[in-house]
């Protein structure tokens, strides 16, 4: 009787205090369930598991959740450049879209990212979205970055998303490709003091030329010099930040220095140090200057008395690859416009020594086509990968260098320009007179093997480019700069051949005529044409008239030819019958 009073007094209680949760019945074991409602609005139940020793009931209570449901989309790649490449030294993202379609909300979520091999220099940083509530989308960002280590491969990751309660899901596998850095290449590449010692207590200029020959662009270039006792720099540039250099870009600095009287060496060596922001792709080896000092010269008077003596015989040396000997070799002017239909095909032949012997070299060929292209790129605003430069060439590289010069102008279409630069030797046949351009490899005795002048202007007409502009600083005569091929200053070329050979629209000028050779200024370390060439680009930045220029490298060429090697030059220009005489208010530019 006491049991089922207290039971029925538990009931009354239980109404009282929670009308909400009607007594629905009785367990098997006796148990009697109490539902209840949790504060998140879930389903629950709590059961009374029997009485403590002190007659208390125990309630335990149970809950299930609404679960929620990931669906994930619109995986995507993207980078800061847009060419979608995971570049070296580049940030980039991978996005996708991600919704909770289910009822419930998705707690502490995870991305997690599995690349599928290694990937050298290539990180990436899963982000923690945290909570997604039910119905909500959120577009989840995955930040990707690459070092300098970065190699050029395939990459493939698998993305996935993990859930507190094991509702997460596969985003999906996304491939992308990595690319390894174009590496620079920052080294000294030309000193030039003037040739003259250095006297105490007297100011000198050095000129340096920094230069990025590698594919990359070279950044935070710094140049120092070092202290050397008794000498001092003046000019405040002891350290100097260029900043960056782009492929085949360079810089030149002038220095001012001065030596105190107390300076009693032989020479003064002075250490330049070029860097660039990574510590390892500038080259040191070639960047000190060594220049004599004149330990005789006083500021007193003296008297010296000297004898005639014979000349020493010159030494010819080759060109450097970059001087600043010549004024067309510094300050070249840069325009900001970049131009897609021009390509340049440039050829400085100077080594013939294989073929002939050092004697026929030509002066300075190689330097005249190096700087030749410095202007295309700077003055004529041409993509560097469409200046074609060879220097020494071999037969086959002359022949596929044409080749490739006239498939790009075809791919660039009817709009496209051809340039074609030419310093080297050219040879007539002895018998038929046709003339020839010889390559490194080939010597006179076997003309044959050489490339005919015609072969290239008929491929070069035929390219089906829109204008073929040609400059040859290499004559037809036998001779060269100096000193042509042995046995070969009396043949000449037949007279109008050249003229016979210029068709359609393209436009050539040569540095002289079919009888004469072409001519080297030594003051200047240039063939006479080149240097009138790229004088008058330099003086007008490339807007220039085709008539004007000419006008200007034939009176020049012809004063300087005289006056500085006695003897004649006429350069001579050729136009195809199509350019009528529009060709003079052509522009290169």
């Amino acid at each position: 009787m006491g049991r089922i009073i207290a039971i029925l007094l538990f009931s009354f209680l239980s109404l009282l205090l929670f009308p909400q949760a009607p007594i629905r019945g009785r367990s098997q074991t006796g148990q009697v369930k109490i539902p209840v409602t949790s504060s998140a609005g879930f389903a629950s139940a709590a059961e009374i598991k029997g009485r403590s020793t002190q007659g208390a009931i125990n309630i335990v209570q149970s809950v299930s959740i609404k679960p929620p449901q990931l669906q994930a989309e619109n995986l995507l790649f993207v980078d800061s450049d847009n060419n979608n490449i995971i570049n070296a030294n580049e940030n980039a993202k991978f996005f996708f879209t991600l919704r909770n379609a289910g009822e419930g909300p998705a707690l502490n979520l995870e991305v997690k990212v599995t690349p599928r091999s290694r990937v050298p220099g290539v990180t990436v940083q899963p982000p923690s979205p945290g909570t997604l509530q039910a119905g909500e989308t959120r577009i989840i960002e995955i930040p990707v970055s690459s070092d300098i280590n970065t190699a050029t491969a395939s990459a493939t990751f698998n993305i996935t998303i993990s859930e507190a309660n094991g509702f997460g899901t596969d985003v999906g596998n996304i491939t992308v490709q990595t690319q390894a850095m174009p590496t620079p290449a920052v080294s000294v590449a030309s000193i030039d003091y003037g040739g003259k010692p250095v006297r105490k207590n007297e100011k000198f200029e050095v000129h340096v030329l920094v230069r990025n020959t590698g594919q990359g662009t070279a950044e935070n270039v710094n140049i120092s010099v070092s202290e050397i006792q008794n000498v001092f720099e003046t000019s405040g540039l002891k350290t100097l930040e260029i900043g960056n250099l782009a492929p085949n870009e360079s810089k030149e600095i002038k220095y001012t220095f001065i030596t105190n009287n107390n300076y009693n060496l032989s020479k003064v060596i002075l250490p330049f140090t070029v860097s660039e922001r990574y510590g390892r792709f500038a080259d040191n080896s070639k960047s000190t200057a060594t220049i004599p000092v004149d330990l005789q010269f006083t500021s007193g008077k003296e008297v010296i008395v000297t004898g005639e003596q014979r000349a020493a015989p010159e030494t010819r040396q080759p060109a450097p690859v970059s001087s600043l000997t010549s004024d067309v070799d510094r300050d070249i002017p840069v325009i900001k416009t970049k131009t897609q239909n021009k390509v340049a095909l440039i050829i400085g032949n100077e080594d013939y020594s294989k073929a002939y012997n050092p004697e026929s070299n030509v002066d300075y060929a190689a330097g005249d086509a190096r700087v030749f292209a410095e202007y295309t790129r700077k003055v004529l605003g041409m993509e560097d990968k469409y200046v074609l430069l060879s220097v020494d060439a071999t037969f086959m590289v002359m022949k596929s260098q044409v080749q490739r010069a006239i498939d790009i102008a075809k791919v660039m279409g009817p709009s496209a320009e051809i340039i074609f630069y030419y310093a080297g030797h050219g040879f007539p046949d002895q018998t038929t007179k046709i003339p020839y351009l010889i390559p490194v490899d080939v010597s006179a005795s076997n003309i044959t093997s050489a490339i005919k002048l015609a072969d290239i202007y008929a491929q070069l007409s035929n390219s089906g480019a829109n204008r073929v502009t040609v400059f040859l600083d290499a004559c037809f005569s036998g001779g060269g700069r100096d000193m042509g091929p042995v046995n070969a200053r009396s043949v000449r070329m037949a007279p109008n051949t050249e003229e016979e050979m210029v068709t359609g629209n393209m436009v050539v000028f040569t540095a002289s005529t079919g009888e004469q050779t072409a001519q080297a200024l030594n003051r200047e370390k240039h063939g006479l044409f080149t240097y009138y060439l790229l004088k008058k680009l330099k003086e007008t930045s490339g807007n220039v008239t085709y008539g004007e220029l000419f006008d200007y490298i034939l009176k020049n060429v012809q004063l300087d030819a005289l006056t500085e090697n006695n003897k004649p030059q006429v350069p001579v220009i050729i136009a195809g019958g199509q350019t009528g005489d529009k060709w003079r208010t052509w522009k290169l530019r």
